[in-house]
């Protein structure tokens, strides 16, 4: 059985996760919680059940940098994400603390991000590399920041927040085909850049 579950931060606490487009309030790392695997759901194609997917070709040759596209949900473990609150940073004239997350693959136990070289370009497809545990400066463009949107979530990484990029992970062309890349596109509210989340119980 699926449930489905919108995905959004609980603010000013790290008692929250995002997962790849998205955060389940509640939740930490998958190794700590009781949820369980997450499949990642862009909201434009819910109905069709695409879902966030690292390319099991890239993984085949190597996880280094393999890249995250869109595919028909399937329970696979390369379509499994787990989340980490990695530290909390002020935000806004106010300084509200916002938490910023590592985004990691289940098949490959890799991290999400947006190639440091093009960190801050519209079109540059998401892939992973091993999870950072540096500083935040070191590995902005493997943690994640959210914005509720909608009926889901924008994410953005934390190298182009503070870039002064307004810039969100996208399903690029917002199309319905299997192998379209997950990219970094200019935040522009459409469903194509919103996410939430389905776990998978037994």
């Amino acid at each position: 059985m699926k449930t489905r579950r919108r995905l959004s931060v609980v603010r000013g606490t790290v008692a929250a996760a995002v997962v790849a487009g998205g955060v389940l309030a509640g939740a930490v790392a998958q190794a700590d919680t009781a949820f369980g695997p997450i499949q990642v759901l862009n909201y434009a194609k819910t109905s069709d059940g695409k879902c966030l997917d690292v390319k099991s070709e890239d993984i085949e040759r190597t996880p280094l940098h393999a890249r995250v596209q869109a595919w028909d949900c399937s329970g696979a473990s390369e379509q499994q994400w787990s989340s980490h609150p990695y530290a909390q940073v002020p935000v806004g004239e106010f300084g509200v603390l916002e938490t910023l997350y590592q985004i990691k693959n289940l098949r490959t136990g890799e991290c999400m991000e947006i190639t440091g070289d093009g960190s801050l370009v519209t079109g540059v497809q998401a892939d992973e590399v091993p999870c950072g545990t540096g500083s935040i400066a070191a590995i902005a463009n493997q943690l994640w920041i959210e914005s509720p949107s909608g009926r889901g979530d924008q994410l953005s990484t934390w190298a182009a927040a503070t870039g002064g990029a307004s810039l969100c992970l996208d399903l690029k062309g917002d199309s319905n085909d299997n192998g379209t890349p997950i990219q970094q596109w200019t935040c522009n509210g459409t469903l194509a850049q919103v996410f939430g989340g389905a776990l998978l119980s037994s």
